[in-house]
């Protein structure tokens, strides 16, 4: 329905009540209930043919036209793009490249497929919230300040009370976390008899083993973290101690409770991500019934589904066991930011795996993680 349909119904609504108006109450006056609904009818006739000709334009099958001139250009730069980068891995010729820091740099087209890939490949960097930037970001943080000769608390809505009375400030402010560009590099190796296989498609080769590497470690470090690097959102603040370094210490009420850390807000899209060993112990939990509480999820592609969550089974997670190690992580991973760097640097090593009648090919990219909201993201931590 367009907006013209709209205010044609509006009208005959209107004009409806009216008549209906003069027909309430003791002193009915028919004469002027029928004059208002006579205008009726010439309206419900603009009506349907209005809603005749927005039923037609929507059926309307568009005519098939040339695609557009940017469209081609586009294809063309795609089809260049790939033609550099094949000569580039099968010939070394970086003729066709810009030069970087480390190497040649990708073709924008290529690069970000290998962005797509690592995207699709990690589930964690997947739902983390991406920055493409280079160099140093600085990202805004909103919160509470709790000053003493401030007011307190965040803003929030209240009742008046008394007449004149004031409402009770609360007052927030903004903080940055500063992320970096840490260079990370990856490292396939490929034999010369693949690379003059005509048959193979060296480029989507090199381009999936490079994506594969980084996204491995892009997980991990968005899970860990390394000291002095990028941060991990096992350094949440948001944190369920336990007083126990065991499998057997991880109760259904303390997940319930790790939960729950979580506010309601931001429940929608959070997941589960644990250690295997743990998931073994979670998967043989029954409750009082003899229920298991970890279930196939149709919904989830029969996935498996804890307190009505995702689960996710990674092999960074610590062990139960490590001191004050942090094996369970609950919550919407959009609370993690990774900054990264679209362009893509690829160096290709020819002479150190000669004697391996190979090339080696080393995919470097700029990244940083940190937590940009620790509300999000809870933490089951097991004692020291």
């Amino acid at each position: 329905m367009n907006e013209k349909m709209k205010k044609l119904l509006a009208q005959i609504a209107g004009i409806q009540a009216t008549a209906k108006s003069f027909m309430e109450g003791e002193t009915k006056d028919v004469a002027k209930a029928k004059a208002e609904l006579a205008k009726v009818t010439a309206l419900q006739e603009e009506f349907e043919v209005e809603k005749a000709l927005y039923e037609a334009e929507k059926a309307k099958v568009p005519d098939v036209v040339d695609p557009p001139k940017a469209t081609a250009k586009a294809m063309a730069d795609i089809e260049k793009d790939e033609k550099s980068f094949n000569d580039f891995v099968r010939k070394s010729n970086s003729a066709g490249l810009s030069q970087g820091s480390n190497g040649a740099i990708v073709p924008t087209t290529i690069a970000n497929k290998i962005i797509e890939q690592i995207t699709e490949l990690s589930p964690i960097v997947g739902m983390a919230t991406k920055y493409y930037t280079k160099g140093t970001l600085e990202i805004p943080v909103y919160g509470t300040d709790s000053g003493v000769d401030s007011p307190t608390g965040d803003i929030a809505a209240a009742y008046q009370g008394t007449e004149f009375t004031s409402l009770t400030a609360g007052q927030g402010k903004f903080t940055s976390i500063e992320m970096k560009g840490f260079s990370i590099g990856s490292l396939a190796v490929i034999s010369k008899k693949l690379i003059n296989n005509t048959d193979i498609d060296v480029t989507s080769f090199v381009r999936n083993k490079i994506s594969k590497a980084h996204a491995d470690k892009l997980t991990r470090e968005l899970l860990l973290g390394t000291v002095d690097k990028m941060t991990g959102a096992v350094s949440t603040t948001n944190v369920k101690q336990l007083a126990t370094k065991t499998v057997a210490g991880i109760t259904l009420d303390s997940l319930i409770e790790l939960q729950l850390l979580v506010p309601q807000v931001y429940q929608q899209g959070a997941v589960w991500i644990m250690n295997k060993d743990v998931f073994a112990a979670i998967r043989k939990m029954k409750d009082g019934a003899g229920n298991y509480v970890m279930t196939q999820s149709i919904a989830e592609g029969f996935g498996w589904s804890l307190l009505g969550k995702s689960v996710y089974v990674d092999d960074n997670m610590p062990a139960a066991t490590t001191a004050s190690g942090v094996p369970v992580l609950y919550g919407d991973f959009s609370g993690m930011a990774l900054k990264l760097a679209k362009d893509v640097e690829i160096q290709p090593l020819i002479e150190k795996y000669a004697d391996q009648n190979a090339i080696g090919f080393v995919g470097w990219l700029e990244a940083d993680s940190k937590v940009e909201n620790n509300q999000k993201i809870a933490a089951l931590k097991m004692s020291v």
